[in-house]
Parts: C-alpha cells; structure tokens; sequence
C-alpha cells in the first residue's frame, strides 16, 4: 500500500497533479490516433459478437494477407478490451477509463519495482521514478492513443515483479520465476516477440550482482522460458482456432514484416527516436552527477542498479531493429526501465534533500499548497476537456452526422480515395460500426467527397450538413 509521510506527501500530491495534467486532459477528449482507433474497433466489434477472439474483425471489408480476420497483432489485448466494452457499454468514455487504468496499474508496478530492488531505502522518493517515467513524450502520448504497448507494459512490469522478486528470494523461487514466465506469454499473446524481453532479467542480474553461480542462473532462467513454451505448446494443441491465428501471424505478420516495405531509411532510426526522447531525464541525470561528483558523494549512487534497470531497457530497444517497420511509440514499454535507471542516480542526492526539509518551514507549507493547488487545476482542465476533440474533428462530426440517417453496422460504398483514408474507416467503424466497402455494388448509402462528380443516375443525393463528404442513397425501383 501507498503510505506518506509528512515530507513525501506533497511531492507524490505534485506527482499525481503532473500525471493527471499530462495523461487525463488529451485522453478525455474525442480524436484518436489512426492504430488506437484500429484496435478499438476490433475490440468493440468482439464484444458485439462481430468477430470472435481467435478471428477477429475489424470491418467486413478488411482483407490483409488472404485473411478477412485482422490478425496484425495476438488477441489478448483486443480480448481485454473488449471485456471492457461488454462491461461499460460502448461509449468512447469506455476506451479511454481502459488507457487510464493501464497506466495507473503501469504506474504503481514501478513503484513497487522501485521498493522492491531498494527495499524501501528510497522510500520517501519512490514517486520520482513514476515521474521521470510519465514525462516522457511518447509515454503519455501512448496513454492518448490506446496503443497496444500499454498493455504490454503491464505484462512486461509483472514479469519484471516477480522475476526480481525470484531472484532475490531465499524460498519460491521457481514459483515466482513460473508466475513471471506466465506475465512474459501474456505480454507475448499482446503484441508477440517484444514481449519476450524479461527473459533477459535473470542473465543481467547474474552478470552485474554475481549473486549466484552460473548453472544456478542458467537453471531459473529456463523456469520462465519453459513456462512460456509450454503455454503456447498447450494452447496451439488444444486449440485450433489458436493454431490458425498464431500459423497466420507468424507467417504473414512476423516473417513477413521483417521482408516488408520499410517506414524508415535506416534500422536503427528507432534507437536514435529513443535517444532524442531520452534527451531531458539524460540532461537531469548528468547534472545530479555533477553535483554528487563535486560534492565527493558518487559511492552513494548503486550504478549496478542503474546498469541492471538501463539494460533491460536496451534489451526491450534493441529488437525492433530487425525489421524496418518503425514507429516510436513501438519502443514505450522500455520507458519505465530507463526511468527507474536514472531514478537511482538522482536518488541519493535527493533523498538526502528530502531527508532534510524542516516540515514547520515557510518554504516547505508554500509547497504544499501550490502542489495542492496543481492537483485541483490539473482535475480542473481534465473537466473542461471533456467534450471537446483534440484532432479529426471535421471527420467525427461527419460520422457523426452519417449515423443519423445510416442504419448502425451498415455496409457502406465508397470510392477507393475515401476508404484509402485510414482515419475515414476507423472513425466509422467505431462510432456507427459503419463498414466502408470500395467494391460492393449493391449498397443501399454511397459515400463521396464533397469535390466528387457522381454521374449514376440511381443515386439521389441525401441532404446531410456534412463538412467532408455528401451522401447518396440508391434509388428504389418506383423512383
């Protein structure tokens, strides 16, 4: 449990003001990037039946790879989110308390991470690596857009959990490693072969701390590796529909990508997205060594729990440069190692700072009532967001508009301009289930934009006050 003492309250009170003002406002608001969009409308499809888990749908006319199911990614993630919907209902308030609760539980394994491999020496600053974490870009940015990688975060960090906590553990150890192996198949069955990254956590521990022998660390290594592999044994045995949908992302998705046309010029344009994110916790991290080097007091910092939390974050970096596929946010569940690694140099110096405070100071009160202060503005703003749309707005007020008049999981022609416009589809797909189909012929609605000539005659245009597009509607026999 979260426990404050007089000195630490105000800074996890300013932590959390600063967590809700990066995170909650832009997540409130209607607009979300085109991959979040994408997974949600598979989701919601699940939960309404369209689709199943292991064949799932994203529109009925989505066709990748000779497959009409969407097989980009495993379908746990959709899996949960669908949960979601089926529980809360389909509003797109649903999605987003989905983002939220990921990144609250995201939060609080870091926190436990951090108390665990301190053992609560570090107590009274265990918020700092929560907020070198959220501040990072791409990290809230990720939160906004319901990206796959938050939920594999949340897998990742438990396995992380538990497999320091086997490491460090005098009895249970197999059963810790075991449940840490079973976090890294769920993080596998979210997003595939980048969850596989704590397996390295072992191997790093034994090499930077020397704690335990070589056949040892070789042996509990195993235990989470056989976990994963028997998992996956059972599950494609006994399952066909597992079999199907793994052969196929393995196949077209993971083989495939690696050969596919690349987003990027070089394969290591990732790593340098990472470096130029990094760029403020780096600046941060060499002042303090600055001042801890001038201050004689460097022995205070452990630079192996730096080196241990800063290698499992290359280790969840440095695979996705085997294929040329790149986004930045592809490397988020990384962030909170690199967050907790320059938490432990910045640690000692300010935990003494803190450990100094006079609580009946002028300065220390003022703190706390501007931190409180922070708080009620950074719920303030998250209010005032809601309603409003942070991009795409002329699109959704267009679906919006659209779904007034045609009938909720419609199939709907369109031209290959229209539907070539990612944003055009998953928009319609999540607020109406509206299925923008560029070949079907017999279609009661056709879907346009507005600088289109349309010259078939059975066709009447639909009076709609739409910003984007103009609507027809087929004409029936006796017109």
């Amino acid at each position: 449990m979260l426990k404050f003492n007089k000195k630490s309250l105000p800074f996890w009170i300013l932590t959390i003001a600063i967590f809700i003002i990066v995170v909650a406002p832009s997540l409130i608001q209607e607009g979300m990037f085109m991959d979040g969009l994408l997974y949600l409308g598979v989701s919601k499809n699940m939960a309404q039946g369209i689709g199943t888990f292991w064949e799932p749908i994203f529109s009925y006319s989505w066709h990748s790879s000779g497959s009409d199911f969407f097989h980009e990614q495993p379908p746990l993630g959709f899996g949960l989110q669908a949960i979601f919907f089926k529980v809360f209902g389909f509003s797109i308030y649903v999605e987003r308390l989905y983002s939220f609760l990921v990144a609250c539980i995201t939060a609080y394994l870091i926190f436990k991470i951090w108390n665990k491999v301190t053992q609560d020496k570090f107590k009274n600053i265990s918020w700092l690596p929560i907020l070198l974490w959220i501040t990072i870009p791409i990290s809230f940015w990720s939160i906004h857009n319901n990206i796959l990688e938050n939920t594999l975060s949340l897998f990742t960090l438990l396995s992380v959990l538990f497999l320091l906590k086997g490491v460090q553990a005098q009895q249970n150890k197999q059963l810790l490693f075991l449940v840490g192996g079973f976090f890294i198949f769920l993080a596998t069955f979210t997003k595939g072969v980048p969850g596989l990254f704590p397996l390295a956590v072992i191997p790093l521990y034994y090499l930077i701390y020397r704690k335990s022998s070589f056949i040892n660390t070789t042996l509990w290594t195993m235990t989470p590796i056989l976990t994963v592999a028997t998992a996956y044994l059972l599950m494609l045995t006994i399952s066909e529909g597992a079999f199907n949908s793994f052969k196929f992302y393995f196949q077209e998705r993971l083989i495939g990508r690696i050969s596919s046309s690349p987003t990027v010029d070089s394969r290591y344009w990732i790593l340098g997205k990472l470096f130029l994110e990094l760029v403020p916790i780096m600046l941060l991290t060499f002042i303090v060594l600055a001042i801890t080097k001038t201050k004689k007091k460097l022995s205070n910092i452990n630079f192996k729990h730096v080196l241990l939390f800063f290698s499992i974050g290359i280790c969840a970096s440095i695979p996705l440069t085997l294929t040329m596929i790149q986004k930045p946010f592809y490397f988020s569940p990384s962030l909170p190692f690199f967050g907790i690694a320059a938490a432990f140099i910045i640690a000692p110096l300010l935990s003494q700072f803190i450990t100094k405070i006079n609580t009946a100071s002028i300065k220390f009160q003022t703190f706390k009532i501007l931190s409180s202060i922070a708080l009620i503005v950074s719920i303030t703003v998250t209010i005032i967001s809601i309603g409003k749309t942070k991009r795409d707005e002329l699109i959704i007020n267009d679906i919006k508009t659209l779904s007034t008049v045609i009938p909720h999981n419609s199939i709907v022609k369109t031209t290959q301009k229209v539907k070539r416009q990612w944003s055009n589809q998953v928009y319609a797909m999540r607020y109406h289930n509206l299925h923008l189909d560029s070949k079907k012929e017999k279609a009661e609605y056709h879907l346009f934009y507005k600088n289109t000539e349309v010259q078939n005659k059975n066709l009447e245009l639909v009076a709609l006050n739409l910003n984007l597009f103009k609507l027809y509607r087929q004409k029936t026999p006796n017109e």
